[in-house]
């Protein structure tokens, strides 16, 4: 009994499956080993064919991942200004004041404003919104760089979009590369993310101080200045404390 089930079994399989050189009534007398044996072989044939594929894959990406990093790095570095604005209060605002006065000086500038109404401020100082058909991502920044700075742009004001310190590190560190900074205030506000006190949020906003360059900051509080003098000083930059008697 046991055998006929063997048997019938074995056919079933055939049906399924193609061995080499093996068909229904041949299978009949093809040794119940050798055939579990040849099943398992093929299935272990497949599974390295879809680990190559999976590397292929991803080679491919990282491949055009570092294509589309290298210029997007040549394109930033040929600017003169690369001006970085964060803050918890009024980024908006500074990054368009910022640009305006650039373009007055007769510096060709491309400006990007985020928040609710997020746009990119071109060249003529016309708002062009960005329609986002998904959630925001700090990539965007790369987008705008790649389709505005070009020719003879010589300024990038950009206002930081991302909400967590790793996410500001890295808009900093690979996507503005700013020589310039600017922090407009430091206030309570997303302490989910940046932290509980004013110390620890002026960190979180510190993410995007530039390397060798200079920070701009509107805020006096004695509690914060040590530290953003601390943290420019470690990244080789300057800060200056903005002074309202300055504006005339």
């Amino acid at each position: 009994m046991l055998e006929a089930a063997g048997e019938r079994g074995n056919t079933r399989l055939a049906r399924r499956t193609k061995f080499p050189g093996c068909d229904t009534h041949s299978l009949r007398n093809y040794p119940p080993g050798d055939l579990q044996e040849t099943v398992k072989n093929a299935d272990d044939s497949i599974m390295p064919l879809a680990v190559i594929g999976g590397y292929l894959v991803c080679l491919a990406l990282l491949a055009r991942w570092g294509r589309e990093s290298i210029a997007h790095r040549r394109r930033i570095n040929k600017l003169d200004f690369r001006i970085h604005v964060n803050g918890i209060r009024g980024k908006s605002t500074v990054t368009r004041i910022i640009a305006g006065l650039l373009r007055e000086g007769d510096v060709v500038t491309v400006a990007k404003s985020t928040g609710t109404a997020a746009a990119v401020i071109n060249r003529d100082g016309v708002d062009e919104p960005i329609n986002r058909k998904a959630a925001p991502t700090i990539l965007e920044q790369i987008e705008v760089t790649k389709r505005y700075v070009h020719g003879d742009v010589r300024a990038l004001v950009i206002e930081c979009m991302a909400l967590k310190p790793q996410y500001q590190a890295v808009s900093e560190k690979m996507i503005v590369r700013s020589n310039i900074g600017v922090i407009t205030n430091v206030r309570e506000d997303h302490q989910d993310v940046m932290g509980e006190t004013l110390p620890e949020i002026a960190r979180s906003l510190l993410s995007t101080c530039p390397y060798n360059g200079v920070l701009i900051t509107s805020e006096r509080n004695p509690e914060i200045v040590p530290i953003m003098e601390e943290v420019a000083a470690k990244r080789g930059s300057r800060l200056i404390v903005a002074d309202p008697e300055w504006v005339t």
